[in-house]
């Protein structure tokens, strides 16, 4: 095998090399944090719901619009945050995406009545898009294909772990508060993890395939020369030298030929149209059945048990 002399070439070979350690588990829990609070502050509404209806005196209508404001919000996020991601790094955005909704959800605790909720339910689902891929994006970009699919399956898991967490917690804080202060201070909870963003500035290394891509190569060089050091002290044996396979020429070519506005628009082009349009329609039916359960799920289960309270000659 000839040596490899393209030198963005050689950091993919030089990432795909890496062996599983400690430090590639440290590097995707970092990212499931993330997971973890966004999906702890998108269910949040789901357990204030019931307080909510009755305080606010909201009508059905009013509660759909509160259930999908911060879904909407994060839709629409959805287009501009990877061109973000891009253009200013998955670090930075993933911590400016951070700070938005976090911040928000903290700001929306103070809220004084429906609309005002309303707005700022909605504003914080757009910073919720780049908390959304830029974790699976780091994890395909510094993760070996080896083992990228496990690893993008524990970022999935941890999404589960911040939904469930949501009711427990509902159930320890909201007992202990008047209705009219429980929705606020749960909301206020859902938004104190913001402090996170300390801990991904600090510990989170830049993709060095995105530096490598905007002609940061000294940057990069020195990320995944850190991280090499780090995983030979952990596996306390030198790493193999990088080996360049038809699978990463492929990888390569294919983010060489995506960069540029006009790769964006392929996808909605002949032949990739009807492939978009299906895995569009079905995605977008696939989240609206499950944020109807997340959002509804408590309030279908207070009324069930208010009903079974009931005597049968009531029902």
């Amino acid at each position: 095998m000839p040596p490899i002399t393209h030198e963005p070439l050689l950091l993919l070979a030089r990432l795909q090399r890496l062996p599983t350690t400690r430090y590639t588990w440290a590097f995707v829990s970092l990212l499931a944090g993330a997971f973890i609070i966004e999906a702890f502050d998108i269910g949040s509404l789901s357990v204030i719901l019931p307080i909510l209806k009755p305080l606010m005196q909201l009508s059905p209508l009013q509660v759909g619009l509160l259930v999908a404001s911060s879904v909407i919000g994060l839709t629409i996020g959805m287009i501009p945050a990877g061109f973000l991601a891009d253009r200013f790094g998955r670090k930075r955005v993933l911590i400016g995406g951070m700070l938005w909704f976090a911040g928000l959800t903290l700001v929306s605790a103070l809220a004084p009545d429906f609309r005002t909720l309303l707005l700022l339910r909605g504003f914080s689902g757009l910073g919720m898009a780049p908390a959304f891929i830029v974790p699976s994006a780091l994890v395909s970009e510094m993760v070996s294909s080896r083992t990228r699919a496990a690893f993008a399956g524990v970022l999935e898991a941890a999404l589960g772990i911040g939904y469930v967490a949501v009711p427990i917690l509902g159930l320890v804080v909201l007992p202990r508060f008047a209705p009219e202060i429980a929705w606020r201070m749960f909301l206020l909870i859902a938004g104190l993890p913001i402090t996170y963003v300390w801990v991904l500035w600090r510990y989170l290394p830049e993709s060095p395939r995105w530096l490598s891509r905007t002609g940061r190569l000294d940057e990069a060089e020195r990320i995944v020369a850190a991280i090499e050091k780090q995983v030979e002290k952990l596996t306390a044996a030198p790493l193999p030298e990088p080996v360049v396979t038809q699978e990463l020429l492929l990888s390569f070519s294919g983010e060489r030929q995506r960069v540029g506005s006009r790769a964006v628009l392929e996808v909605w082009r002949p032949p990739y149209l009807t492939r978009t349009l299906a895995m569009t329609s079905g995605a977008f039916g696939t989240f609206a059945l499950f944020y109807v359960a997340v959002y509804y799920g408590p309030s279908l289960l207070r009324l069930n048990r208010s009903v079974s309270r009931m005597p049968l000659s009531c029902r």
